[in-house]
C-alpha cells in the first residue's frame, strides 16, 4: 500500500516540478513585458497580469516546456536513468501509422461532438476556448500547440507519469489515474472531461505499441484537429451526445484491432 501511495507522490512530484517552472516562467515574462507599477502592485489588480499572461502564453509554454524537459533530463540522469530509453522512442511501421490516424481522428471527432454537447452547461469554457482560438492566429502558435504540446504532454504525462505509476500499481489503475492527472492539469470541469478520455485512450495505445510516437501523433492529430477544424463542425443539438457515443464505439474498435508490439 506505501509502495502504491509513494509511486502517486513521485508522479505527481513531475507535474508540480513543471507547474512550478511554469510559473517562474510567467512571472519573468511578466516582468519583462510591465510597465506599470512593480509585480506586488500589480498582483492586487489581477486584470492587468492576466493580460500580460495571455498575449504572452505562446512563449510561456514554450520556454516553461523545454526547460521542463531538460530538468527531468537532467534529474534521471542524476539517477542513473536515461529518460529517452525509459519513453521508448520506437521507430512505428506504415500499418502502425494508419491505425493510429484511424484511431486519432476517431477520438477527435467523439471529443468534439462532446464537447459541442456539454459546452453550454460550462460558462468557463469560453475563455479556454477563445485564448485556444488566440494561440491559432499564427504560424508560430499553430505549432506551438500542434507540435510542441503533444511532444512535450506526452514524455511527461506517459513517459514519465505514468511510466512511474506503473511501476508499484496495476496497469489498468496506472492509465485510470495517469489520465486522472492529465486531466487535472488542464484546469477546467469541461476540458478534464475529454482530456481524461483521451488520456486513457493514449495511456492504452502508448502499452499497446511501445513507443512514446504513438501518443503523441494521437494528440497531434487530435490537437490539429481541435484547433483548426471543430469550429466548422455543425453542432446537431441533442444528437450530439449519440454521435459521441457512436464514434467512441468505432474508436474502441479500431484500438482492440491493434496488436500489442514487444521489444
Amino acid at each position: 500500500m506505501f509502495g502504491k501511495v509513494k509511486s502517486i507522490f513521485k508522479a505527481l512530484l513531475q507535474l508540480v516540478i513543471y507547474f512550478i517552472v511554469m510559473t517562474f516562467v510567467s512571472v519573468i515574462i511578466y516582468i519583462m513585458n510591465n510597465k506599470n507599477g512593480s509585480l506586488m502592485d500589480n498582483l492586487k489588480g489581477e486584470s492587468a497580469m492576466s493580460d500580460i499572461l495571455a498575449n504572452n502564453i505562446i512563449q510561456i509554454t514554450i520556454i516553461s516546456s523545454l526547460a521542463s524537459l531538460v530538468i527531468f533530463y537532467l534529474i534521471f540522469k542524476l539517477k542513473g536513468q536515461d529518460l529517452i530509453k525509459r519513453c521508448k522512442f520506437r521507430k512505428l511501421n506504415n500499418s502502425e501509422i494508419k491505425n493510429i490516424f484511424s484511431v486519432a481522428l476517431l477520438i477527435s471527432f467523439a471529443n468534439m461532438f462532446l464537447t459541442m454537447s456539454l459546452s453550454p452547461y460550462f460558462l468557463e469554457y469560453q475563455e479556454v476556448s477563445n485564448m485556444i482560438s488566440k494561440q491559432t492566429t499564427s504560424i508560430f502558435g499553430v505549432l506551438t500547440l500542434v507540435v510542441l504540446v503533444p511532444i512535450f504532454e506526452e514524455i511527461l504525462f506517459r513517459g514519465i507519469i505514468f511510466n512511474t505509476l506503473k511501476k508499484e500499481i496495476r496497469l489498468i489503475p496506472s492509465i485510470f489515474i495517469s489520465a486522472l492527472i492529465f486531466s487535472l492539469a488542464h484546469g477546467n470541469m469541461l476540458q478534464g472531461i475529454y482530456t481524461f478520455i483521451l488520456g486513457i485512450l493514449l495511456a492504452g495505445i502508448y502499452i499497446k505499441l511501445n513507443s512514446i510516437f504513438a501518443p503523441i501523433l494521437i494528440h497531434l492529430i487530435y490537437n490539429l484537429l481541435g484547433s483548426l477544424i471543430a469550429i466548422f463542425i455543425p453542432s446537431l443539438g441533442f444528437a450530439n451526445i449519440f454521435i459521441f457515443i457512436l464514434f467512441i464505439i468505432l474508436t474502441y474498435k479500431v484500438y482492440n484491432k491493434i496488436e500489442y508490439v514487444e521489444v
